[in-house]
């Protein structure tokens, strides 16, 4: 239970930090995105970001985002969790 507590918190935290970077389109969803996002590249690697553009398999058609800016999305969300130790 209380590891759910903190899963929350810690989504509502990176969803403030993170929310307000340009690269992103209004409607994406800190929690739900980034999560997939940082998923796909453990899984498939960075190269496959070039390909996520559209993608329905990872809930990513509604965004036409090139893998430089996903990139670079990855690159900000890595940078959020190393400043919290």
């Amino acid at each position: 239970m209380a590891r759910g507590l903190e899963e929350a918190k810690m989504d509502d935290k990176l969803a403030a930090t993170l929310h307000s970077s340009r690269l992103l389109p209004e409607h994406w969803k800190c929690g739900k995105h980034d999560k997939t996002l940082l998923k796909v590249v453990s899984e498939k690697g960075i190269s496959f970001l070039d390909g996520m553009s559209s993608n329905s398999d990872y809930d990513f058609q509604d965004f036409e985002l090139s893998g430089e800016v996903l990139f670079k999305r990855v690159e900000e969300v890595c940078e959020f969790f190393k400043q919290l130790n």
